[in-house]
């Protein structure tokens, strides 16, 4: 219980209205998703016995389903994928990646 009192102490002195306990795991469980975390780990970590449970922590967005259709156009049209950011990365000649360079 002194965990629950605490947490209902925070909660409150922050204002927020309507938060439990329960809106942690659901948050960690949702973000943990969205972060790519397959959905049997999630489960495991958040305590449950059935990924089926976890389901209900996957919520899909407009941009998680536009991230899956280019995902598929590359992987069917052959399309590279996008530029990373690689700054203060050194610049690799195509010298530098040859098999020789290896040897």
């Amino acid at each position: 219980m002194y965990v629950v009192r605490r947490f209902r102490a925070a909660v409150d002195a922050a204002g927020l209205k309507d938060a439990v306990l329960y809106t942690c795991k659901h948050t960690a469980a949702s973000r943990m998703i969205r972060a790519g975390i397959d959905i049997v780990t999630v489960s495991e970590l958040i305590g449950h016995s059935d990924p089926k449970m976890t389901l209900r922590y996957c919520h899909s967005s407009l941009e998680t389903k536009q991230e899956a259709v280019d995902t598929l156009s590359r992987i069917y049209l052959q399309i590279p994928k996008p530029a990373t950011v690689t700054a203060g990365l050194p610049k690799m000649s195509e010298q530098s990646l040859s098999s020789e360079s290896l040897n």
